[in-house]
């Protein structure tokens, strides 16, 4: 019996060492999913920023180089195109791209 206790001993490091394993390599693939919902997320960002910047540069009103531009005065395209923007949000460069192109 006495060979018994180190065998038991050996059997139970292993078997921590095997938790210990399986517990670092779920917090690797936890860590890596967050990370790469964080680019998903950065990408997206970038991309409704780069179609508001595009929407501004190709908007006369908003370059605000039309010479009839007051803002005191309504203007239909200026109130239907803040109108549709207002709806951009995460991940809606199709949506902002549609509304510019409806225009």
């Amino acid at each position: 019996m006495g060979d018994m206790s180190p065998l038991l001993q050996k059997q139970r490091q292993l078997q921590e060492q095997v938790m210990k394993q399986e517990q670092e390599q779920q917090t690797r693939q936890a860590t890596s999913q967050t990370t790469m919902q964080q680019q998903t997320q950065s990408q997206m960002q970038t991309q409704d920023m780069q179609a508001l910047q595009q929407t501004i540069a190709e908007n006369a009103y908003l370059k605000e180089e039309r010479d009839d531009a007051n803002p005191a005065e309504p203007d239909e395209a200026r109130e239907e195109l803040m109108s549709m923007q207002t709806q951009i949000g995460l991940g809606k460069k199709q949506g902002i791209n549609a509304a510019h192109d409806a225009l």
